[in-house]
């Protein structure tokens, strides 16, 4: 099966990869990763029929979408997908891939109410409050 999704391609650092919106990726988790496989190219150690480079370096996805959170604009969760083998890991996080969730957001081919947000959070990383201060 073949399937079209948009996307925008940047690059973050040393770091490149495809930004999707949730809203544009098949629902569930499975369906989202062999959506996620498809479109690296993971399947293949070079990547040829994908976004990816054959490096873990090029073989990172951004999603994003509205945030959950009252004091956010933005949910980014990062997929390191596999080189070589069909894997999905939405454990880890990416300093430089999280520096761009805003920037893509202001493609043309995002919708124009997502375009204003700034506020960002990672989803794959638990928030924790700073311990109390002493005296």
């Amino acid at each position: 099966m073949t399937l079209s999704i948009p996307c925008v391609l940047m690059r973050a650092g040393t770091s490149r990869g495809p930004f999707f919106l949730r809203d544009w990726l098949p629902e569930g988790d499975e369906a989202r990763n062999q959506a996620l496989i498809g479109a690296i190219g993971a399947s293949d150690p070079l990547q040829l029929d994908g976004l990816g480079g054959g490096s873990t370096l090029n073989s990172k996805v951004a999603i994003v979408s509205k945030s959950s959170q009252p004091d956010c604009d933005l949910d980014y969760l990062f997929a390191q997908v596999g080189v070589g083998h069909q894997s999905v890991d939405t454990r880890p996080n990416c300093g430089n891939m999280l520096s761009t969730p805003a920037h893509a957001s202001t493609s043309p081919s995002v919708p124009q109410a997502a375009k204003s947000l700034t506020r960002v959070m990672p989803a794959s990383t638990v928030w924790r409050a700073p311990p109390p201060r002493c005296c």
